[in-house]
């Protein structure tokens, strides 16, 4: 049994349970004519979303705002039977960027303006997360659209990469973290990069994975990172070189603040990001 904390439509809601774990689920008028307090019975509930935490929350919600709540739930489903099933670590974000993700590319799809990944073939070096992206890639093509391009592969496993990590938990010094994110708002600003209304959802999401980064330092480290793969890391750098210089800035402004070294594969992470900016 859920107790209802806040309708955000008629089939979806914020909850917390016996236990006071916050969560959203979905299901027919499952927050229909509803006030805070009332009960939520299990049976007229179709998925769960589990909230570990007040970020998870605000990030869930950033995103129900701008993404399509069928894919949402794709995404989130697609996350979870690959983590079980390959026993794969990814941090929380990855809900995040991938549903993000998948739902630009299918409306770049139907817009007519996709463009072919440019991305080299890492498949050998990192075999498993590639074998994870084509079956995320088939369940998107009977679950969503079957007009997703084969190139998405490459995309998805570079997500996968992004997030491979520890779950951790996610106490943290909220002044130092506020501090951090002025300061790299700052570099931003003063290299041309500032929110609008083109670049709106890539600069909210873009500072959700400095943001989830910040608090993996502040909990000591990159116990989990992956090494990419040279090449790889070579291209991005050339091709993006602008968005590779701003990020070097930005990842050193957040080691010298947090006293923490990140894995240099964080660059590319970071440079990625930037470059959807522009």
């Amino acid at each position: 049994m859920y107790e209802l904390i806040r309708s955000l439509n008629t089939n979806v809601a914020l909850v917390k349970d016996t236990n006071n774990q916050q969560a959203v689920v979905m299901g027919l008028r499952v927050g229909f004519n509803k006030k805070k307090g009332d009960p939520i019975a299990a049976e007229s509930i179709e998925k769960v979303f589990l909230l570990r935490n007040e970020e998870s929350k605000e990030n869930f919600l950033l995103l129900l705002r701008d993404t399509p709540l069928d894919f949402i739930k794709v995404s989130y489903d697609l996350i979870d039977h690959l983590i079980e099933e390959y026993h794969y670590p990814m941090q929380d974000y990855i809900y995040i960027t991938l549903a993000d993700h998948i739902f630009c590319s299918y409306q770049a799809l139907q817009e007519g303006r996709y463009q072919r990944s440019q991305l080299p073939d890492m498949s050998e070096h990192y075999p498993i997360e590639y074998e994870m992206a084509r079956k995320a890639l088939a369940i998107l093509k009977k679950e969503i659209s079957n007009q997703f391009f084969e190139d998405e592969i490459d995309r998805i496993a570079l997500h996968f990469l992004n997030a491979k990590g520890e779950l951790i938990n996610n106490r943290k010094d909220t002044d130092c973290k506020k501090a951090i994110m002025v300061a790299v708002e700052s570099i931003l600003t003063n290299a041309g990069y500032q929110r609008h209304q083109r670049n709106h959802n890539f600069y909210d999401r873009f500072m959700i994975h400095l943001t989830y980064l910040i608090n993996r330092m502040y909990e000591g480290g990159f116990s989990g990172s992956t090494q990419l793969d040279f090449e790889l890391v070579n291209y991005i750098r050339g091709r993006y070189h602008r968005a590779y210089i701003l990020a070097i800035e930005i990842l050193e402004q957040i080691e010298s603040a947090l006293q923490n070294k990140a894995s240099q594969d964080e660059i590319i992470y970071l440079t990625i990001h930037l470059n959807k900016l522009l």
